[in-house]
């Protein structure tokens, strides 16, 4: 049976790879995974290089004979590589896998171990390592905020379930739009209750720290929708079941797809679901508004992010799709398994496979806590909860099976009900509270905190200081072999000598440069959308029958109702235009940065980013490689109001007999003499609506098109700078690469210098290596 090693440690992101006690080949794409990679990236396919760690270790053995894993770090990294095999377990060629998993044993507080090392090295006798930068640096990774951001269709009780984990009836919760703009909540454990601030546009404070009621919050919310001067209303306080001692929680608000009438609603949103290391989606709908236009809108940009996510598993797990209101559902007439199946078929027709999916009732929870910490209810309140109690307590409604959490904390919840169940109690505050399926969203926001947020935030404070204390070890050591004999000296010299002639004769960078070149973004897509709408609007107006004119008020009611269509349909067009854009800008993006990514591969192939064991990708200077990002602007503009323009109007003479009066009048008009009829005109304002409505439907869709060029003109100018920059990022590697190649010529020019130095900077050099040693075995797994 063979023997694979892996020790992943998600705190530095590295992975050692053996196989039979052995280092796997360096020239592998195991080798490449080893650093900066995340295990849940490498668990996965990763575009065409790489098609998951379990195809790609049979690829490497070239044999499907048993193997045993064994695996050291924590144990959530262990079950995620455990549950890659078992997902897709019929295809993998191995005769049968084992798992072994060493438990971690290194239970410090990593974050305060970074604090007190980063101390100790400001107090160190290195003064490179004193730098400003260093502490900004740090300090910004210390200070840096993990967002929960909350979206939703209106009336789906995303407040009543921010409310419920909250612990407190705080924002206002109606049967309407109640929420105008973002507001952001922070948790800061300890503190007592919640307060406001908020601020006009212009930076004007407006509320500053005065204590948070629902009222405040719902006045403030009204300014905003109608001044359209706040944008964003700040709250803290401490949220009971959410510490966050290791990471800096914010629950984000965000206004819901229709009642975002400020286009930076709409961004702030784009931007969450996007950036995928910033933090947590919580998506809440009720299970009647699945298939909405506000609902798919949003389930339409998750899938988008999950589809094109670098990030593997992490880009499913940091979304969490909570179908709220399960109150409503009657479990005997339709069984929570269907209501789930369900809301997962509809999902995966959005193009989104294994959910992270909670049924929950969150104004039950809500109701439990605002009793449970003596704050006012209302008679309403009180009878809802009264109410809620004795089906919440029913084995029919343990909302909790359904979620996507651990079946270890399944099975905690269960032993508490069936201890509390023994006592004979039928309305325990408690079993309902459970059942309610908040306690274990709540289980799902920490585990994730605890998997990704937590581990992030500690890579990030390693690497502020750790990358610079590295290098100069790297450096001290480098120089120390360098300086230790002449035959070391002179292997080095004419390493570095042959090393920067053939660096230069690569011909690389220019078969790089025409890649990039080669590269073009697809609008095909966008189009298409384009065709769709047309065809949509002359449907539209193919619904009507049509009539040459209509007198005014009729034709205005007519081409109103025909402009509320557009409208709607303007709405969906504008939604799916930005994501065709999106997809389309995002895979050139992609596609140019795994060129940058393999020319820098290429090069390290041929060694010719080392010197030795000086490898220049471990310089502060080669550090990160910068993201590529692309914006899109608002594409198109359906205002069709109704206008009275002059050209489809005309007033009309119409002709008209009413009855004369008298005896004589009436035998005239018997007998047909005239005489008997009083001859009348009046005038009527006509609109000449076909004419007027083809002509508007001509216009937005030339409109529309003319408006798509332009954007995808712009694009096309996007895209040169865009590989203008990957072009110049090549360019700058190139000079990184022959500046170290200088410096390492000028730093060991003369060797009796060179071990001067190193003799100078040994007691430097001991301190130093004894502190990376320290940080090793404190950050270990």
């Amino acid at each position: 049976m063979t023997e694979v090693f892996i020790k992943y440690n998600p705190y530095t992101v590295t992975t050692v790879f053996e196989i039979n006690g052995e280092e796997m080949d360096k020239n592998s794409e195991f080798y490449l995974k080893q650093d900066n990679v995340r295990l849940q990236e490498w668990i996965e396919p990763m575009g065409q290089q790489w098609e998951g760690f379990y195809k790609e270790l049979y690829d490497y053995l070239n044999s499907s004979e048993p193997i045993r894993i064994i695996f050291k770090g924590t144990i959530m990294d262990f079950e995620d590589l455990k549950d890659a095999y078992n997902k897709d377990k019929e295809n993998i060629k191995f005769k049968s896998v084992d798992f072994e998993y060493i438990e971690n044993q290194n239970k410090n507080n990593k974050l305060e171990v970074l604090k007190d090392k980063f101390q100790e090295l400001e107090n160190g006798p290195i003064d490179d390592l004193r730098d400003p930068k260093i502490r900004e640096s740090f300090e910004k990774a210390l200070s840096s905020e993990f967002e929960v951001v909350v979206m939703a269709p209106m009336s789906s009780g995303k407040s009543t379930l921010i409310n419920a984990i909250l612990g407190t009836d705080l924002l206002p919760a109606y049967n309407e739009a109640t929420t105008a703009t973002i507001t952001r909540i922070k948790d800061i454990d300890g503190s007592d209750g919640f307060t406001v601030s908020c601020a006009f546009s212009d930076g004007q404070q407006f509320v500053d720290n005065e204590p948070a009621t629902t009222q405040l919050i719902d006045e403030l919310n009204k300014t905003a929708d109608k001044e359209k001067n706040i944008d964003c209303i700040n709250i803290q306080g401490d949220i009971p079941n959410i510490p966050s001692d290791k990471v800096n929680i914010v629950f984000v608000d965000t206004p819901g797809g229709n009642n975002s009438q400020d286009r930076k609603h709409k961004e702030v949103m784009k931007r969450a679901i996007n950036d995928e290391n910033k933090g947590m989606i919580l998506f809440v709908f009720n299970y009647t508004q699945l298939g909405t236009d506000d609902c798919d809108a949003i389930l339409s940009m998750a899938a988008s992010a999950i589809r094109n996510s670098t990030t593997g598993k992490q880009a499913r797990d940091r979304f969490i799709f909570v179908c709220n209101k399960m109150d409503a559902q009657d479990p005997e007439k339709e069984p929570y398994e269907n209501a789930l199946e369900s809301v997962k078929k509809h999902l995966k027709e959005k193009g989104i496979e294994e959910p992270n999916l909670f049924l929950t009732c969150a104004d039950l929870c809500k109701l439990i806590r605002m009793e449970r910490s003596g704050e006012e209810m209302s008679e309403s309140d009180e009878d809802r909860l009264d109410g809620y109690l004795r089906p919440f307590n029913r084995k029919t409604r343990r909302l909790f099976q359904y979620a996507s959490i651990p079946e270890t904390k399944k099975a905690e919840y269960e032993q508490i009900i069936e201890e509390i169940a023994e006592t004979g109690e039928k309305r325990s505050h408690e079993v309902a509270e459970i059942n309610s399926g908040i306690p274990a969203l709540e289980d799902a926001i920490k585990l994730y905190i605890e998997k990704y947020a937590e581990a992030i935030k500690i890579k990030t404070l390693h690497d502020a200081f750790m990358k610079r204390v590295e290098e100069l070890d790297m450096k001290a050591k480098s120089e120390q072999k360098w300086a230790s004999s002449t035959q070391e000296y002179e292997n080095m010299r004419k390493e570095l000598e042959e090393k920067k002639i053939a660096f230069e004769e690569d011909k690389n960078r220019q078969i790089f440069k025409k890649k990039i070149d080669a590269i073009e973004a697809d609008y095909s897509k966008v189009y298409e959308v384009v065709d769709e709408m047309t065809q949509r609007l002359t449907d539209i107006t193919a619904q009507y029958d049509l009539k040459e004119e209509l007198e005014y008020e009729d034709a205005k009611e007519q081409y109103d109702s025909l402009a509320k269509e557009v409208m709607e349909l303007g709405k969906k067009t504008q939604d799916k235009l930005e994501l065709a854009f999106d997809e389309g800008v995002y895979k050139e993006c992609k596609a140019i940065f795994e060129k940058y990514q393999q020319y820098i591969k290429e090069i390290d192939r041929k060694g010719l980013l080392n010197i030795g064991d000086y490898n220049f990708k471990k310089t502060e200077e080669f550090s990160t490689l910068n993201k590529f990002e692309s914006q899109v602007g608002h594409i198109i503009n359906t205002d069709n109001t109704y206008s009275e323009n002059e050209s489809y109007i005309h007033e009309r003479e119409e002709h008209y007999k009413v009855k004369k009066s008298g005896i004589f009048s009436a035998i005239k008009r018997f007998f047909g003499f005239s005489g008997g009829w009083l001859e009348k005109t009046k005038k009527k304002t006509m609109v000449e609506i076909k004419s007027l409505i083809k002509d508007a439907i001509a216009n937005t869709i030339l409109a529309i098109q003319e408006n798509v060029d332009e954007e995808v003109k712009c694009a096309k100018t996007r895209e040169r700078r865009l590989k203008d920059d990957a072009r110049a990022k090549l360019d700058n590697i190139d000079d990184m690469v022959r500046n170290e190649y200088e410096k390492i010529q000028e730093t060991t020019k003369n060797q009796e210098e060179l071990k001067a130095k190193v003799e100078k900077n040994k007691k430097d050099m001991e301190w130093l290596r004894q502190f990376i040693d320290e940080m090793a075995t404190l950050l270990e797994v």
